[in-house]
């Protein structure tokens, strides 16, 4: 009996990958996005997404982009809170944009307008600051009209991420932090990012490794 119910669980989670992979390129296909390469002194715009359910989380995240921000880069946030929303007086709200777990459909898809304006932003570069598997913020990395996205986990069945920092899923936010900053600063201006892409995916696993 346990067997048939795991079977049908599973079935279930593939079912919705593909029904969650279809609306993302239905979604896509509808708002197609300008995809370039772009040097990080170039970039005038950043977004960031990230989890920000765990306080700390958000403190290393709000401290990132304030490493652009004293770049000369406009940066915006967007914070998933994997929780329901808190009762009212339950507390002040995060002072960076934001949505909830129940702003999320079955499908992974969000009904947040916050995060649908985010997604709608024409980014120059669009940083998912997570280095765990997450089908929601995977969703919003995917549908966003950034044109260069970068992650920091190649596991997601939507691949959302033109660069892929493969720092591991048990990584913890720091190290891929640590690791992104160094990478950023080896990127090529755009006519020559192509070239050594592949090159830095592969350096930055076996970094990992060490």
């Amino acid at each position: 009996m346990v067997v048939e119910q795991f079977n049908y669980m599973n079935f279930l989670k593939k079912l919705k990958i593909r029904w969650q992979q279809r609306r993302v390129a239905q979604l896509s296909s509808q708002h197609p996005r300008e995809q370039r390469r772009l040097h990080t002194s170039s970039a005038k715009t950043v977004g960031i997404l990230f989890d920000a359910t765990e306080p700390n989380n958000c403190e290393l995240a709000l401290k990132y982009g304030e490493k652009w921000y004293q770049k000369g880069k406009k940066v915006s946030f967007l914070g998933f809170i994997n929780a329901a929303p808190p009762k009212k007086n339950g507390g002040d709200a995060p002072s960076f944009l934001h949505f909830y777990k129940n702003e999320v459909t079955w499908l992974w898809q969000t009904k947040s307008k916050t995060a649908e304006h985010f997604m709608q932003q024409s980014f120059d570069i669009l940083i998912g600051l997570y280095t765990k598997h997450d089908p929601v913020m995977d969703s919003v990395a995917a549908c966003s009209l950034a044109h260069f996205k970068i992650g920091g986990t190649d596991n997601s069945p939507l691949k959302p991420f033109d660069f892929v920092l493969d720092v591991g899923e048990n990584a913890e936010l720091p190290r891929f932090i640590q690791q992104l900053d160094f990478y950023l600063q080896k990127l090529q201006p755009a006519s020559h990012v192509a070239h050594v892409a592949p090159l830095l995916r592969y350096e930055t696993t076996l970094a990992a490794t060490v």
